[in-house]
């Protein structure tokens, strides 16, 4: 069954809200992404629908004119894009696909991290992308490099394993305090880790659609 895209990026939404969102004992006691809902609640989150394939790759695309329209906006904090199609990209495909987007939009400060329904990565039996549609995002490495800062100095890694650690590209490279304190959102999340809401709370409701044409 094929599905519009207001109904595809709501099942994403949902995903996001009942999975992402949700703490965890794995990630002592947060949810897998501890800034997903903020970011979602602020409305500083792109959603794209879009058969991508290879022939995006190439640096004339309009799939690379949209991560550098990302790029130079200050507003936005995620750009998540996700394909139509479940069979479109094997595992493997995503991830090779993923790698050549990074070698390409490094230079713009940004950095892509990819998701499949396929995809066995997890912590303890927590799977953290996992998602019911093939997708990626595009992120600027400034604020993953403090957030990563941010979550290293709590439990939220407690029981992840290197091999696990170095799989997601860790250790990132570090940030300096005062690049922490400008960055409000963030200096939120570790102060007050309680903040996240019970699941029954969220609602699709509070994300209006974006997309970057």
């Amino acid at each position: 069954m094929s599905y519009g895209k207001s109904e595809i990026i709501a099942q994403m939404l949902s995903y996001i809200e009942n999975i992402i969102e949700v703490p965890h004992p794995v990630f002592g006691g947060m949810p897998i992404c501890p800034f997903s809902r903020n970011a979602r609640l602020a409305n500083k989150i792109l959603y794209k629908v879009c058969g991508f394939s290879k022939s995006d790759l190439d640096a004339t695309s309009e799939l690379m004119k949209w991560a550098q329209n990302f790029s130079q906006q200050h507003h936005y904090e995620l750009l998540l894009v996700i394909h139509p199609k479940h069979d479109a990209f094997t595992l493997e495909e995503i991830r090779d696909f993923t790698n050549c987007i990074n070698q390409q939009i490094t230079l713009l400060g940004l950095v892509a991290f990819d998701g499949h329904p396929e995809d066995n990565f997890n912590i303890q039996g927590a799977y953290t992308r996992q998602a019911p549609y093939i997708h990626f995002t595009l992120q600027f490495q400034h604020q993953v490099r403090q957030a990563s800062s941010l979550l290293i100095k709590t439990s939220y890694y407690s029981n992840w394993t290197h091999q696990h650690l170095t799989y997601v590209g860790m250790p990132r490279e570090q940030v300096d305090d005062q690049s922490l304190r400008e960055t409000e959102a963030l200096r939120e999340i570790e102060d007050d880790p309680v903040e996240f809401e019970p699941v029954d709370r969220l609602t699709h409701s509070s994300v209006p659609v974006q997309s970057v044409e």
